[in-house]
């Protein structure tokens, strides 16, 4: 959980400073949200290890004090991680019950009951207490509604931080509660000037198979066999003559990865067709030529019918049936 402060990108300097202004003036809890959400929980932990330092004073942590030390071993007895299984289990963080074969990706209502005293127990430290809640989209709507009203009186002692993508994820009702820090999303030239600073190779390419988040591209680079997969799926969507043999194991990506990839590329083809240059996948255009001679109206059903079934994207839906009806009417283009 330490931020190595050479990978802490410029464009979140900003939110940093915006979190760090609403947290020490007002009480209620406080939503990051933005297209990066990995990014926003790097700013989420560095506001946390500047708060939580005893030396700082809200300037950057020092480092060197037992607040400091307790924060970056993950042990510090005023944070809590309300976050789903799989992401505790991601961040080596406590709290991921033993023995279990497959992690959650929801955070459960009796999660959140399950923090309820930390809520309200006063700090051991003399310091505020706080609760990361990541992601926001990972909420369903019974641990939602069981978060409303600690969310609306908060404890003085208490600053809750609620990180994620999209608001439209979360019930009005949480919204209303809430402080909001939104992030712009930073150019596609300011994040390739970024990641090639932090050593990325072609990192053209890589920003889009992360769906044009930095923090994801980061992530991918050291994850061989999932940016394979990844460039596999966009291989075959782009290829007039697809090679099946691609789609092998494509499914482990997730139904969501899978549907947001899909879309970009059809996005790009529809850019193609009006006599534009694609956005999202430029480094293939070479392999989408033949896709100036398709329909325009099957391109834009096809943007649709994927739109449409995205939303569904975050339900326990099964993935391989998901890739079926993906690459059912994508053939259908082609017909």
């Amino acid at each position: 959980m330490r931020i190595n402060q050479q990978e802490f990108a410029p464009w979140l300097l900003t939110v940093l400073e915006q979190l760090t202004q609403q947290a020490q003036y007002k009480n209620n809890p406080i939503i990051l949200a933005g297209h990066d959400d990995k990014g926003l929980l790097q700013v989420a932990i560095q506001f946390l290890a500047n708060s939580l330092c005893e030396q700082s004073n809200l300037s950057p942590a020092c480092g060197h004090c037992e607040a400091c030390h307790l924060f970056k071993s993950n042990n510090h007895p005023d944070v809590y991680y309300l976050w789903p299984q799989k992401e505790l289990h991601e961040y080596e963080l406590h709290g991921v019950p033993k023995g279990i074969k497959k992690y959650s990706e929801s955070i459960l209502i009796d999660e959140v009951r399950q923090c309820q005293d930390f809520f309200y127990t006063a700090s051991s430290r003399l310091q505020k207490r706080y609760v990361l809640i990541y992601p926001f989209d990972a909420l369903n709507t019974s641990s939602a509604n069981a978060l409303l009203k600690t969310l609306e009186e908060p404890p003085d002692h208490l600053c809750i931080l609620l990180i994620g993508q999209a608001l439209d994820h979360l019930p009005a009702t949480v919204i209303s509660r809430c402080q909001i820090v939104s992030a712009a999303i930073p150019s596609f030239l300011e994040q390739i000037t970024w990641l090639r600073q932090q050593g990325a190779a072609e990192p053209e390419q890589l920003l889009s198979l992360a769906l044009l988040n930095a923090y994801d591209a980061l992530q991918l680079q050291h994850s061989s066999a999932l940016l394979n997969l990844r460039r596999k799926w966009v291989q075959w969507l782009i290829s007039e003559d697809p090679d099946d043999r691609l789609l092998a194991s494509v499914d482990e990506l997730g139904i969501s990865v899978l549907y947001q990839l899909a879309m970009r590329v059809c996005y790009d083809f529809q850019l193609l067709i009006e006599g534009m240059l694609p956005t999202q996948f430029l480094s293939w255009i070479d392999d989408m030529q033949w896709v100036k001679r398709l329909p325009r109206d099957r391109v834009n059903t096809l943007f649709s019918v994927l739109q449409q079934e995205n939303r569904f994207a975050h339900h326990p839906l099964n993935v391989k049936l998901s890739l079926d009806f993906i690459t059912e009417n994508w053939h259908l283009i082609k017909q």
